[in-house]
């Protein structure tokens, strides 16, 4: 018998096994997503393809967004463009450190 407030073992292993049964899921279905493609930019890319350019820039405008008239977010100041060309200037260990 268990104190009333307290949980039982079996009810504890229960939560963990459906907690991650449902995490496995979620993981799953979100990795099983396509990129959704940026266009990209007019001078084109030096280092990185157009997913990991996409991915950059979703993580640019999520850290950096704009946030109205005049502040401009990391997109409209073409911050991953910069860090395109700073990683094309980089050592070979650095690149493939960033696209692996």
């Amino acid at each position: 018998m268990t104190a009333p407030g307290t949980s039982s073992r079996r009810s504890f292993l229960k939560t963990g096994v459906l907690g991650t049964a449902a995490l496995l899921t979620l993981g799953t279905a979100l990795a099983a997503r396509k990129t959704l493609l940026r266009q990209l930019p007019k001078h084109g890319l030096q280092l990185l393809s157009a997913q990991e350019y996409a991915v950059l820039c979703a993580v640019a405008d999520r850290i950096c967004p704009a946030l109205g008239a005049g502040v401009p977010g990391a997109l409209a100041l073409g911050v991953p463009e910069q860090i395109d060309a700073m990683l094309a200037a980089a050592p070979d260990y650095l690149q493939r450190d960033f696209k692996s």
